[in-house]
């Protein structure tokens, strides 16, 4: 849902925007615990790396 209010912003200012979400309501609370530390790191790892492949073209 903020997703989308971001997105209207970023058109009513014909400004481009990308959004990357991850989804965990499959993990149990053990695994919950353990990826709520490691995931912003790969997240942040996959937005940097897309960024700096999208600015070569």
């Amino acid at each position: 849902m903020e997703s989308a209010s971001v997105a209207q912003v970023c058109y009513l200012f014909s400004t481009d925007y990308l959004i990357i979400r991850s989804i965990s309501d499959n993990l149990s609370a053990e695994e919950y615990e353990e990826n709520e530390t490691t995931q912003p790191d790969v997240s942040g790892e996959i937005a940097l790396k897309f960024i700096d492949n999208y600015n070569k073209y």
